[in-house]
């Protein structure tokens, strides 16, 4: 029996066709130039999108404890809040009102670690200090915070939501909070933000050194804003704070 012959050519069987080096270069430069121009832009949305996540997350830790401080002792309007104040008056306020509701990792506020002692800036790109008389503790999910007791029944919360990694920038992974024994929201059971409104320092624009970009932030829905959110906002375009970020 005859084998069939699968050479329909009837000549030499077809040669592989194989990459010149040159194609094989040419290929990897337009790879490369595909490469860096994209993954800046997706490294920055993944960053983006895992801060406005612990945003999100390190409010609701902090505003639960509240929640559950007013349900043991009662409106802030009877809280202790000390005076003069102290860093004394900021650990009792602290150990008293919020920490007992929440997991603390490590009490940072005597500590000289590293992770304790890292520098904070604000959107102007200066670098801003923790104030010395405040008690400050990492949360056990890497939340770093501080509270102060700033003036009479009136506390700020100073929170960094990944703690010591970068970029520490107030108005970005940085936010503040407040609680004010006389304040409506926080008798509503609410840490709140403050707009900056009538405060050109703190807000959140190129001029401003980002304290009011906690209001913006919360009002987009936990999203850091784009420059089109922002215009879409209310804010002039020419002030977004972000461009460099």
């Amino acid at each position: 029996m005859k084998k069939m012959n699968l050479n329909h050519g009837g000549g030499a069987t077809n040669r592989l066709k194989a990459f010149t080096l040159a194609e094989v270069l040419i290929t990897l430069a337009i790879i490369g130039v595909v490469a860096a121009l994209t993954i800046p832009s997706v490294v920055l949305h993944s960053r983006r999108t895992e801060i406005e996540s612990r945003l999100k997350k390190s409010y609701t830790q902090l505003n639960q404890a509240y929640r559950l401080a007013i349900l043991d002792y009662g409106s802030p309007k009877g809280w202790t809040f000390g005076e003069p104040y102290t860093k004394p008056d900021a650990v009792k306020f602290a150990q008293t009102y919020l920490t007992p509701y929440l997991k603390i990792a490590k009490d940072c506020t005597n500590s000289n670690s590293s992770d304790c002692n890292y520098t904070h800036k604000n959107l102007r790109n200066n670098t801003i200090d923790q104030s010395d008389d405040s008690a400050v503790y990492y949360l056990a999910d890497g939340t770093y915070f501080g509270v102060t007791i700033t003036m009479q029944n009136h506390v700020q919360l100073f929170v960094d939501c990944n703690g010591d990694k970068k970029p520490n920038i107030l108005g970005y992974d940085i936010q503040t909070y407040y609680i004010n024994a006389t304040s409506k929201n926080s008798n509503n059971g609410n840490i709140w933000a403050s707009s900056c409104e009538s405060d050109s320092n703190c807000a959140c624009t190129k001029s401003g050194n980002g304290a009011g970009c906690t209001r913006l932030i919360m009002n987009n829905n936990w999203k850091i804003p784009t420059e089109d959110e922002y215009v879409r906002l209310g804010f002039p375009r020419s002030d977004y704070p972000y461009s460099n970020l």
